[in-house]
């Protein structure tokens, strides 16, 4: 994977589903619109935390982000598996070559091929902003390597796309290491460039 500077990066605090963060909670740090962007979410999913589904979500997207959107790393334990989910909604479109990157973490293994879900979907798990978003997102091309997931949009991304994928991962350690509280953490990469600026 390539390096990508911190100065890209989104910054973000606590989102919590279906509760829907403040925007004027996180302060964002990207690249100028228009330019190529990349978001950046990350979350840690500790089991014994009070309500852990929606706690500790470090990396979040939101409608102050530089360019705007929303993305974050949702995540829970569920018959043994750790589920993550990455809501993506893109206000001012994408152009063609979108990449969301999911690097593995060395507190999972065996991650499932992700699944894509539908703009009802995630405007149900907690978008801030629902009305800015009227299409669906275009399909992609999913690829697992050897070190990271690559989700791949071909086609351009509409203005007001948005949609998701969700896939699990093996915690290491087991359900004993879950429950007595060891992170398990994700993060992704979503690399593009804007239809629209600011």
């Amino acid at each position: 994977m390539n390096s990508i500077s911190r100065r890209h990066l989104v910054s973000g605090t606590a989102w919590s589903v279906p509760v829907v963060l403040s925007s004027s909670l996180v302060p964002s740090y990207a690249s100028s619109p228009c330019s190529e962007s990349v978001w950046y979410i990350k979350s840690r999913l500790i089991q014994t935390e009070s309500d852990p589904s929606n706690v500790n979500f470090d990396n979040v997207v939101t409608d102050q982000t530089t360019p705007p959107g929303e993305s974050s790393m949702q995540h829970w334990y569920f018959r043994g598996k750790l589920w993550w989910r990455i809501p993506l909604g893109f206000p001012e479109g994408a152009e063609a070559g979108t990449l969301v990157t999911i690097p593995f973490d060395s507190s999972w293994t065996s991650p499932s091929r992700p699944s894509p879900y539908p703009l009802a979907k995630f405007k149900a798990f907690g978008s801030a902003h629902p009305e800015l978003f009227t299409h669906e997102l275009p399909p992609v091309e999913i690829a697992i390597g050897s070190d990271h997931i690559t989700i791949s949009f071909s086609q351009e991304i509409p203005v007001g796309a948005a949609g998701g994928f969700i896939f699990t991962t093996l915690p290491v350690g087991g359900e004993d290491a879950v429950l007595a509280g060891t992170p398990y953490t994700a993060e992704a990469y979503i690399t593009f460039k804007p239809l629209q600026c600011s």
